[in-house]
């Protein structure tokens, strides 16, 4: 296990063994900008891509879940925009595709 903490998200890492099978399960919780988090989600993208860069070359299957508090959703939303894209540039997919949160967003 490895856990860290980025100034706009926090990562702990999980590998995963099952007979020949190895899996690397990433949870990521990015807190929202507040008083007590002003981080924008510029800061957030540079260091997660950053981070990704990294984690997308091992050679385990790669999971990554966890809360990044974008509606991913809200296809006109401009940070969704841009976590689309750099979900594509790295070739990863996003799997969920119904609501997982109580007021109903992805």
């Amino acid at each position: 296990m490895f856990s860290a903490e980025r100034s706009s998200f926090e990562v702990s890492e999980w590998l995963v063994v099952f007979g020949s099978v190895r899996l690397l399960v990433v949870i990521v919780y990015r807190p929202t900008y507040s008083a007590e988090h002003p981080v924008t989600t510029s800061v957030f993208f540079h260091e997660f891509s950053v981070y990704l860069e990294s984690s997308v070359m091992c050679n385990e299957l790669l999971l990554i879940c966890g809360d990044f508090n974008i509606h991913m959703d809200v296809p006109s939303d401009a940070d969704t925009i841009r976590l689309k894209d750099l979900l594509n540039s790295m070739r990863l997919v996003q799997h969920v595709k119904r609501p997982t949160h109580i007021h109903g967003h992805i």
